[in-house]
Order: structure tokens, then C-alpha cells, then sequence
């Protein structure tokens, strides 16, 4: 069950309302004050970011997949090297796959070499 219910006229929002009483957390608030930040703004439906993009003196610009990917690479390397591997952390997701979740703590492990990585399951 959704916990709210957005409504939207020439893809600007003009309403947020609960949908079913949340008294037990914050929620109310925490809707409210998302309501008046996200009416100020529109929303445009079907503008998605279809290709890698990577930022470049501040801009974002869009680049190649490996291009994007090598950039990633090199930054994830760089703080590894700088810091040390347990400067590095990773979280993955318990709605994921076994299999991704593993390759995800492989790949921090066997890779980064940090047993820095954490999923939100034990929430």
C-alpha cells in the first residue's frame, strides 16, 4: 500500500495527500514539507537520463559507456589508494538478487579489498 497519493495538473504537482492514517511514524511531516519544495517545481515526465553522463569542470556532459566507466573506475581507485580500502564502503539492497548481493560483497572484498559493505535488510 502507498502511503500517499500524488495529483498532478500540466505535470506540476498540486497535491500530496496520505492515503491511510501513519500516526505511528513522521511521515505526515516529512510530507508536508516535500509537498511545499516539490510544488515549486515541474516534472516532466519523460525527460530520463538515456546515456552515461560524466562530470567534467563542474558540468555534467554526457560520455560513452566506457568512457563513464573507466572515469568510475579511476575515482573509486584513486580513494582506495589515497585513503586506504577501508575508506571505501558499499551498500547493496535486500530487494536484490542473491546473486547481485554476492558479486556486489565479491567485488568490495576481492576488488577494493574493504569488508566495508552493508545492505538495507537489517533494517
Amino acid at each position: 500500500m502507498r502511503p500517499f497519493t500524488l495529483q498532478t495538473r500540466d505535470n506540476s504537482l498540486v497535491l500530496l495527500k496520505l492515503t491511510h492514517s501513519l500516526a505511528v511514524n513522521n511521515y505526515g511531516a516529512t510530507l508536508q514539507k516535500m509537498t511545499q519544495k516539490l510544488t515549486k517545481q515541474k516534472f516532466e515526465p519523460y525527460m530520463r537520463i538515456t546515456e552515461p553522463m560524466v562530470r567534467e569542470n563542474g558540468r555534467l556532459r554526457v560520455a560513452s559507456w566506457q568512457e563513464a566507466l573507466t572515469k568510475a573506475a579511476t575515482g573509486l581507485a584513486s580513494a582506495r589508494d589515497a585513503f586506504s580500502p577501508s575508506a571505501v564502503g558499499f551498500f547493496s539492497c535486500s530487494k536484490s538478487t542473491n546473486e547481485m548481493n554476492f558479486i556486489a560483497q565479491k567485488f568490495a572484498r576481492a576488488v577494493i579489498g574493504t569488508n566495508n559493505i552493508d545492505s538495507c535488510n537489517r533494517t
